[in-house]
């Protein structure tokens, strides 16, 4: 965000109309960047300073993050992958891991966030449905999207990236750009 910031000009780049997100562990960072930015004493403890002002981000785009804890817990192997990211034994007692459970952290100030889960694996759903839970209760503006398996058959984790041949990932992306463009002005439809 610092090189987006310092190189705008010449990128022709609205820094201060930004929105931040990304799929898997893009969507983990753009959750947590959002704590980072929405809240000083979480920024303090994880050690980072935000390079970008609260102000200039309008929204978040939360395509599948795993950041929820107990639903981290309950997969084998999102759970070892959780434990080896963070350096520890035991996710579910982890300190490190309640401090990145996003879900957790969410007050007020949080940034409002488009947030999608596919339906294979608990994890995403879980997380989906801690974070959108924590925006409700802080009273975050934030749209969620997500299809049972009933409804839309089996949608894999990243499912996105085939939304040229999947009505399920179009309408997501349909309904996250409305979003965006509520949230920034962009992508405005023509008439």
């Amino acid at each position: 965000l610092a090189f987006l910031r310092e190189n705008a000009d010449k990128l022709s780049l609205n820094m201060e109309n930004v929105v931040i997100g990304g799929p898997s562990a893009g969507a983990n960072f753009a959750a947590i960047y959002g704590l980072i930015l929405s809240d000083a004493n979480y920024a303090k403890r994880v050690g980072v300073s935000p390079s970008i002002p609260r102000e200039c981000v309008k929204a978040l785009v939360i395509d599948e993050a795993a950041l929820d804890v107990l639903s981290l817990s309950r997969n084998a192997g999102l759970k070892g992958m959780g434990e080896a990211w963070l350096g520890v034994a035991d996710l579910a007692t982890s300190k490190k891991m309640k401090l990145y459970d996003v879900g957790r952290q969410i007050r007020s100030a949080y940034i409002s966030a488009f947030v999608n889960a596919s339906n294979e694996e608990e994890v995403f759903k879980g997380t989906q449905d801690s974070i959108c839970a924590a925006m409700s209760r802080a009273d975050v503006e934030f749209s969620r999207y997500y299809r049972s398996k009933e409804e839309a058959g089996a949608l894999g984790h990243g499912y996105m990236s085939g939304f040229a041949g999947n009505a399920y990932a179009r309408e997501c992306y349909e309904q996250m750009c409305a979003f965006i463009s509520r949230k920034t002005g962009i992508f405005k439809e023509e008439e």
